[in-house]
């Protein structure tokens, strides 16, 4: 009964210690914190200036993908498919 306490309490207790992502901060837009956030992962010394832009290149790049990508979510063109597979008519109001 006791034996999935403290496997449960270790990870409650290494939740703490966790760093925030920086890459999560910087999808969104969590600036400054996301600059310290990378410092801290990197170390003090280093220069992040670089890997700070390169990745905030790549989230724009995939959010901008993700924005024309993605359908209007009731558009004629995004059909619903039922589970067996077969694309699911639209209801036009005649039985």
């Amino acid at each position: 009964m006791w034996t999935g306490l403290v496997p449960c309490a270790i990870l409650l207790f290494g939740l703490l210690l966790i760093l925030e992502s920086p890459r999560w901060l910087a999808k969104t837009c969590h600036e400054k914190e996301f600059e310290v956030a990378l410092q801290e992962f990197c170390g003090n010394d280093a220069d992040i200036l670089e890997e700070a832009a390169e990745m905030k290149v790549i989230l724009m790049g995939r959010l901008k993908k993700r924005l024309c990508t993605t359908e209007a979510p009731f558009s004629q063109s995004s059909a619903l498919t039922l589970d067996s597979g077969t694309p699911a008519t639209p209801f036009n109001g005649t039985p």
